[in-house]
């Protein structure tokens, strides 16, 4: 049976944070490397204070139409997720945190990003 698009890899990118345009500009460059590098899996992850504020895909829609050979896939979470999901984090994420004051655990496995 084939695998279906949701069990390939995925390369994370995290972003934790107000969203904005800088922050967007950020997410754009992370997903230019990762093209260049022939990754076209992208599996990109808001941690928001509010999951229910659906105001960052404003600039979600910037960054799919930008980057229309990618597949990429959107999540949103809470933020108070983002501690457990580094800690359990088993590939490479690249995490890009926008004027917020949060521990981050380390983990090698995290590259963090600050806008």
């Amino acid at each position: 049976m084939p695998e279906t698009m949701l069990g390939q890899r995925f390369h994370d990118i995290w972003y934790v944070g107000e969203v904005s345009e800088e922050g967007v500009d950020r997410i754009i460059e992370c997903l230019l490397d990762y093209h260049s590098k022939a990754e076209m899996r992208i599996r990109l992850r808001f941690y928001l204070e509010n999951v229910d504020d659906l105001s960052y895909m404003v600039h979600v829609r910037r960054i799919l139409l930008q980057n229309t050979s990618l597949s990429i896939l959107v999540e949103a979470r809470p933020i108070e997720d983002l501690k457990r999901d580094v800690e359990a984090a088993e590939e490479e994420i690249t995490l890009i945190k926008n004027k917020v004051d949060l521990q981050i655990p380390l983990n090698t496995k995290v590259k963090i990003m600050e806008v």
